[in-house]
């Protein structure tokens, strides 16, 4: 996810387009935009900032803005997010007297640690982009997170897009359901991948060593 321009990320985000079914862009566009989204319902927005966390394609971040609000929480659903340290970031909401929706919540479940999570909410405290790092909102740090982001993204299109994929739909499976569900779902992925011809490309790329040639 790219942000292009230092406008407060919470005015407006836009997902534009899915790059090579890795990486997501994101515009920050005018305040009109955000006109436009005063008014509309929780379950209106809710799909736009769930978006990254339920795209079947990996989702990677960069970020170099101001990244407030509502912001934050798009921000949040990326699989990997890669932050400048100097970025900006803030639970905005308490600020203007609302508490933080936008799949918030959800999306902070597991990243952030809870006492760590109330004190931002509470306080709408700024924070940088590289105490995000610690905080759990990152992933990693970078002076060009852009470029950093890209290379993570060039890195996993290199591995088998079958496991990738059954990866992303455990973790899922991780932060919702039990041990007996979690096991189940692990051996259903790999009964579901062992064999086929991406997962014996991987192995015959390894050992050849040479870039795997995969079937998406």
């Amino acid at each position: 996810i790219e942000n292009e321009r230092t406008y407060d990320c919470a005015t407006a985000n836009l997902f534009s387009r899915v790059v090579a079914g890795v990486v997501v862009h994101v515009f920050i566009v005018p305040l009109i935009i955000f006109i436009g989204l005063v008014g509309r319902t929780a379950e209106e927005l809710d799909p736009l900032v769930k978006s990254p966390a339920t795209l079947t394609p990996q989702t990677i971040l960069g970020n170099d803005c101001v990244c407030f609000g509502g912001g934050l929480q798009i921000a949040s659903g990326a699989d990997i997010r890669v932050v400048h340290p100097a970025t900006r970031m803030a639970v905005m909401e308490m600020k203007w007297g609302l508490v933080p929706d936008m799949g918030g919540y959800a999306l902070w479940r597991g990243l952030v640690r809870d006492d760590i999570l109330r004190e931002l909410t509470y306080t709408n405290r700024e924070f940088s982009g590289e105490e995000a790092l610690g905080l759990g909102f990152a992933t990693m740090i970078g002076d060009d997170p852009l470029a950093r982001a890209t290379a993570q993204a060039e890195t996993i299109a290199n591995k088998n897009p079958d496991a990738i994929r059954g990866s992303k739909r455990l973790f899922k499976v991780m932060q919702e359901e039990g041990e007996d569900a979690i096991l189940l779902a692990e051996s259903r992925e790999q009964d579901g991948i062992m064999r086929t011809p991406n997962q014996v490309e991987a192995v015959m790329a390894e050992m050849e060593n040479r870039p795997p040639r995969f079937a998406d």
